[in-house]
């Protein structure tokens, strides 16, 4: 047993304990880049938006809402945040957030796949962070923004792609959760929507060269 017992800690330290800390690493850095993208996110559409007191948003896909906090401290108690997901358990954590937030000025909205269950002409704002390539009905949502937005209102969305998947079609690309940029573009251009900026690099995964985090900004058009 003496002789057993230093071989026994030796594979600990050797194997398991450097297994644990990269798991622990990994983990702790993943949190940060979530942190880091909630920062990005925020500052990107409210650079868009130019957020005030009082206006009202939209965030579709919101999920547990971890970055809302911001957003609803940006418009204030006259504005209101509608953070809509299809995802009804997603709606506990949000729940959650809200209570440790202290902000009242949150409604979750639980919608269905082909319509965000959003009051006509009545957003300054409609925001989505990795959702529209999950849509389902893409042309058939964005009509239901654009009948949303106020006339001046805007869409912001922030979507991401792999250049390693661009010779992919588009059902290709989905099912690996992106999406190219300028079929956005052409989905809103033929909900009737006008570009009003396109940046296909707003920012690259810090691990991996290839995927590209880009933003779309459109208002209504006139027809």
């Amino acid at each position: 047993m003496y002789f057993i017992l230093p071989g026994f800690f030796y594979k600990i330290a050797t194997t398991i304990l450097p297994a644990l800390c990269a798991i622990i690493v990994t983990q702790c850095l993943g949190y940060a880049q979530a942190l880091n993208m909630d920062s990005l996110y925020y500052d990107a559409v409210n650079e868009e938006l130019q957020l005030d007191q009082g206006d009202w948003i939209a965030d579709i896909g919101s999920g547990s809402g971890s970055y809302l906090n911001k957003f609803a401290r940006a418009v204030g108690e006259q504005g209101h945040i509608f953070a809509v997901d299809i995802d009804a358990d997603s709606f506990d954590d949000l729940h959650d957030n809200m209570d440790s937030w202290d902000y009242y000025n949150i409604t979750p909205v639980y919608s269905i796949q082909q319509n965000p269950l959003l009051p006509p002409s009545s957003f300054d704002g409609i925001m989505m962070r990795l959702a529209y390539h999950e849509f389902t009905a893409p042309l058939e949502m964005l009509r239901h923004f654009k009948n949303s937005l106020k006339p001046n209102g805007r869409l912001v969305i922030f979507d991401s792609m792999d250049e390693e998947l661009v010779h992919l079609d588009r059902e290709e690309q989905e099912d690996d959760h992106r999406l190219d940029i300028e079929l956005a573009k052409a989905d809103l251009e033929q909900a009737g929507f006008e570009i009003i900026s396109k940046d296909p690099a707003l920012f690259r995964h810090p691990q991996r060269d290839s995927l590209t985090m880009w933003m779309l900004v459109a208002q209504p058009g006139d027809q």
